[in-house]
């Protein structure tokens, strides 16, 4: 078992985020700002939030899952990044519709999300 995750600053590991994120952080964030922001490599095997936290020794109440949307109202269709604490359980359509008027919500296909 791991007790730690090894972490490093963003711009020595951009390959452990995609592009995109890396764009929107370099965007929003000055170079001394994103010396704070820290990124580690796990096992995709314990990529699901309680699986990480049990198995790199983490607090279950720091954990957090990050989820991506699909949302759709007509023909228009967006997409959202939920940020839902470790073991929260919630009603995701539910809580999206609310905030994107949409009428529908679902987890992004795994292309995208990859994308």
């Amino acid at each position: 078992m791991d007790n730690n995750l090894n972490f490093k600053d963003i711009e020595e590991n951009k390959n452990l985020i995609a592009e995109t994120t890396y764009n929107s952080i370099s965007n929003l964030f000055s170079k001394e700002e994103q010396k704070n922001i820290l990124v580690a490599e796990i096992n995709p095997e314990y990529m699901d939030g309680i699986k990480l936290c049990e198995h790199y020794n983490i607090d279950i109440k720091t954990g957090i899952n990050c989820l991506i949307c699909e949302c759709k109202r007509s023909e228009n269709k967006s997409y959202v990044a939920l940020l839902v604490p470790t073991g929260f359980k919630y009603n995701m359509p539910s809580t999206v519709r609310k905030y994107t008027n949409s009428r529908m919500v679902s987890v992004a296909p795994l292309e995208y999300v990859l994308e």
